[in-house]
């Protein structure tokens, strides 16, 4: 995504920009995987996503390892929408989800 960059062996984002879903959930599977997220390439099944094809490998390995921790992020018409702006419910959600991961044993 174009809105990271680079800084040392990390990403970041402005926080006075808008953040896309995608941008966000690639931030926390990285952060998973730096945490010891499963890092295998175990396949998820995205078919039901529309808009999942049009995403690259890397993106799509990284997005697998967050639905495996996480859970999907989906909406009812069966889209991801990465591009659409996080709202702040989106983002409290993908946030509880990663704190229960994190601290559940």
């Amino acid at each position: 995504p174009q809105d990271f960059e680079l800084l040392s062996k990390g990403y970041y984002f402005y926080p006075d920009q808008p953040v896309t879903r995608l941008q966000f959930i690639l931030a926390v599977s990285r952060l998973l995987v730096q945490l010891g997220a499963n890092n295998s390439m175990a396949r998820v099944d995205f078919s039901p996503y529309k808009d999942v094809e049009m995403l690259d490998s890397q993106t799509r390995r990284y997005l697998s390892i967050y639905a495996m921790e996480l859970g999907y992020g989906g909406t009812t018409d069966s889209k991801l929408n990465p591009d659409q702006y996080i709202t702040k419910a989106e983002a409290a959600t993908i946030i509880n989800r990663f704190l229960k991961w994190r601290y559940s044993g």
